[in-house]
């Protein structure tokens, strides 16, 4: 009996020690695995948050606002961790970025992941649309827009087809307009509306935000309130870079452009803003070309912009992100580019007429308004200002 005692004490002794090893080796496989699949996931983290520091690093990029040999950049995510990110020669076309994110648990690291990308600068044609609503949209009342070919001659050469049904004559039917609203509702025309060209909704399109010349050296410039009245004619003769707080234009009073410049404004633009009849203009004189940047917003009556070039590109407005109004309401044709896409574009008057483009946030144009867009637009890039660019990624590696 003490003997069978004995045997079954030896058995269950042995069972007890199979069962600790496999229920120990059960543990540490358990442990081992749930480690594993803790670091797996810190390290995913890891990797989102530098992918996180990416996107910071190219929406900098893009904002046009670093300078130096190399940039570092810190962010953090809450609850996540934080990364870092390396910019070498933020301002050459060729960059590379070096983004390392840190997955934290109770502000200790629990893993880091490094992302290098290179990103190359890509130009971009501001004006490959006639007109072009960033988010709001486009209305047409008794108007129509077409399009021509400058290279061809003038408009008025071209003009020569008849639409039956709504009896406008136009030149051709290339007039691109776009917007990057989904709404069916965000292209409006009235039953005597007419777009020759075609329409184009939900468009994925890069529009950078024009960078001003703050940092110019405004040779010749009277800096300040620029106003001219009565029959005054203020001149710029000379090329070059100039900046002014305000320029205010009635009257007759003429600003007369005489060399190829650019001009920033830091605040508003008012020519014949109290009368839409006036005759105070600004006229830039042939084979000169001007940028205009505007820091406020823009209203321009009476004789209005009078470019007597002919020449749209030579004549561009930039309105910066604190632009929200842009309103053209002369008499005389307005030959030139809009670029504002924050501001809401009013294109008004007994017959308004624009030969260039238009890229806004909102567009509105009529009664009996005209846009006439220049094809040969987007096939030129020397007028294009340097912030016409975009920083794409060429090359990403992760580690």
């Amino acid at each position: 009996m003490m003997k069978s005692e004995g045997y079954i004490l030896v058995i269950a002794l042995w069972i007890a020690i199979v069962l600790f090893i496999f229920l120990t080796t059960l543990t540490t496989r358990i442990f081992i695995q749930r480690r594993q699949v803790d670091l797996s996931y810190h390290q995913e983290r890891a990797l989102a948050l530098a992918e996180s520091g990416v996107d910071v690093a190219l929406a900098c990029l893009n904002e046009k606002n670093l300078q130096g040999s190399s940039t570092v950049i810190s962010g953090s995510i809450e609850e996540m961790g934080n990364f870092s990110v390396q910019i070498s020669s933020p301002l050459s076309d060729t960059i590379t970025v070096l983004s390392t994110g840190y997955s934290k648990k109770e502000d200790k690291v629990m893993a880091e992941r490094e992302v290098k990308v290179t990103v190359q600068s890509q130009e971009l044609n501001l004006f490959n649309y006639g007109v072009f609503a960033y988010g709001g949209s486009i209305i047409l009342d008794d108007s129509f827009i077409d399009s021509y070919d400058s290279r061809l001659g003038s408009y008025e050469d071209q003009a020569i087809n008849k639409d039956e049904v709504s009896g406008y004559t136009y030149a051709r039917s290339n007039a691109s307009v776009g917007t990057t609203s989904t709404d069916p509702d965000a292209v409006l025309l009235d039953p005597n509306s007419v777009i020759f060209g075609d329409v184009s909704l939900g468009l994925e399109a890069e529009f950078p935000q024009p960078v001003p010349p703050i940092n110019f050296d405004y040779s010749g410039t009277a800096e300040g309130f620029l106003s001219i009245s009565g029959s005054e004619v203020y001149q710029l003769n000379e090329p070059g870079t100039y900046r002014y707080d305000v320029i205010s234009i009635s009257g007759n009073g003429v600003l007369e452009i005489n060399a190829s410049v650019t001009i920033y404004v830091a605040g508003d633009v008012r020519v014949n803003d109290l009368d839409i009849t006036g005759n105070g203009e600004i006229r830039i004189a042939p084979g000169c070309t001007v940028n205009f940047y505007v820091g406020g917003n823009l209203k321009v009556a009476g004789n209005g912009i009078v470019n007597l070039s002919s020449d749209p590109s030579a004549l561009a407005i930039y309105g910066t992100e604190e632009t929200t109004d842009i309103q053209l309401q002369g008499n005389a044709a307005f030959c030139g580019l809009v670029y504002a896409p924050q501001a809401n574009v009013t294109i008004k008057g007994s017959t308004p007429v624009l030969y260039g483009a238009v890229v806004a946030n909102s567009i509105d144009i009529g009664p009996h308004g005209r846009i006439h867009y220049d094809e040969a637009i987007k096939d030129k890039t020397d007028f294009l200002p340097p912030w016409a660019s975009i920083y794409r990624i060429v090359r990403w590696e992760e580690e």
